[in-house]
């Protein structure tokens, strides 16, 4: 995501926001998400006539609240499969070909948060086991073991 969404008269949507599920590169929805809440800011800031990056970056914080938490945790997902061999491909997979279709969804959707990965690993031993490992391996590294 673009570190910065709006200037004076500008707001970036879509591609030019980098506005793309960073796991299955698909941005269309963002971009309509997107830009319905920058149509909602335009119309505020004409009657104000007030288009500055101040008088627009309303938009940038709805964009920031409601997506920047999924995004993130999607741009974490990318990097670590990203550089997976073809052997913890297949170790993976095993994991994900347990999640229910509502949360296998819900990943392709880049639709991400806390409780999705509470109920993932609430029906899934298998991400249960992936996510007590990786949990375990992070203290043992600020542990500095």
């Amino acid at each position: 995501m673009s570190p910065r969404l709006v200037g004076d008269g500008l707001m970036l949507v879509g591609d030019a926001a980098r506005q793309a599920s960073p796991i299955v590169g698909e941005g269309i929805r963002f971009a309509m998400l997107a830009g319905l809440l920058a149509g909602r800011v335009a119309a505020r800031a004409v009657r104000r006539g007030d288009a500055s990056r101040q008088g627009l970056l309303g938009f940038e914080r709805l964009w920031r609240r409601q997506f920047e938490t999924r995004m993130r945790w999607a741009q974490w997902i990318n990097e670590r499969i990203a550089r997976y061999s073809d052997d913890m491909w297949d170790r993976r997979m095993a994991i994900i070909g347990r999640f229910t279709p509502a949360q296998f969804a819900a990943l392709l959707r880049t639709d991400l948060s806390a409780g999705w990965l509470l109920g993932a690993m609430a029906t899934n031993g298998a991400a249960r086991r992936y996510a007590v490992e990786r949990v375990a391996q992070a203290v043992r590294q600020r542990a500095g073991r």
